[in-house]
């Protein structure tokens, strides 16, 4: 499982032992697991973004990418982890805090999802559609609403 992004020195990439990587060589490396990922080829995507996240741990996109593949891998506990370390990383993504409820329901946690989705739902700055959708999920899943 990826580590939580490395805010101290002593936890880079450099400190631990792995090799530096060139911003040009992050860029080519995130264009072929997008790549990948675009042609459903999940496993080489995921792997290139679990090296992303290695050494650039402070990218939320990378994390948005593991997320994305762990979540169509159907391992929703690791989707979880990386859209809460989007979330770290970007406090007001409104859609990371979705999918963590999507995937909070994905793991059989109704109560968290309804929580997250009903936060999402009462976010002022939520676009309509996210609101909107976050209001059906919240009701869907409401452990005590049935």
């Amino acid at each position: 499982m990826p580590a939580l992004p490395a805010t101290d020195p002593a936890t880079s990439p450099a400190a631990s032992g792995l090799p530096a990587i060139s911003d040009d060589q992050a860029a080519a490396l995130e264009r072929l697991a997008r790549a990948a990922q675009a042609q459903g080829d999940l496993v080489s995507a995921r792997a290139s973004y679990e090296w992303l996240v290695a050494h650039c741990s402070g990218e939320p996109r990378h994390w948005r990418g593991l997320a994305s593949c762990a979540s169509s891998q159907g391992e929703h506990a690791l989707a979880l982890r990386c859209w809460s370390i989007v979330r770290e990383l970007q406090p007001k993504a409104l859609d990371a805090l979705f999918h963590q409820g999507c995937c909070h329901a994905l793991i059989d946690e109704p109560a968290r999802a309804c929580l997250v989705f009903e936060a999402v739902a009462a976010a002022p700055t939520a676009p309509p559609a996210l609101r909107l959708r976050a209001e059906r999920l919240a009701a869907l899943v409401d452990p005590i609403g049935f």
